[in-house]
């Protein structure tokens, strides 16, 4: 049998005319200590990780939480940076 771990996507609540929606989503236990790992490492909540991979999945980076963004830029400078060196040397 199968094992899954169920996580909450809860939005930020500031009023309740700008209240965002709220899913379940189960997954595996490997899957889950991947995204435990990653937001850790990375500093940012599950939430913006989920919402960031099912923006990208869907082609709707503008939906994007900024940390995911900057996060990804982050990513793309030290690349960028790791290929010049590589060629100066």
């Amino acid at each position: 049998m199968l094992s899954y771990s169920v996580i909450s996507i809860k939005g930020e609540l500031k009023t309740e005319a700008m209240a965002k929606p709220q899913i379940v989503v189960r997954m595996p236990p490997s899957l889950m200590e991947k995204l435990n790992s990653y937001v850790e490492k990375i500093g940012t909540s599950k939430t913006d990780v989920v919402v960031s991979a099912i923006a990208t999945y869907l082609g709707s980076a503008e939906s994007m939480p900024l940390s995911q963004r900057m996060a990804e830029l982050e990513r793309r400078m030290a690349a960028l940076e790791a290929k010049e060196k590589v060629e100066t040397n």
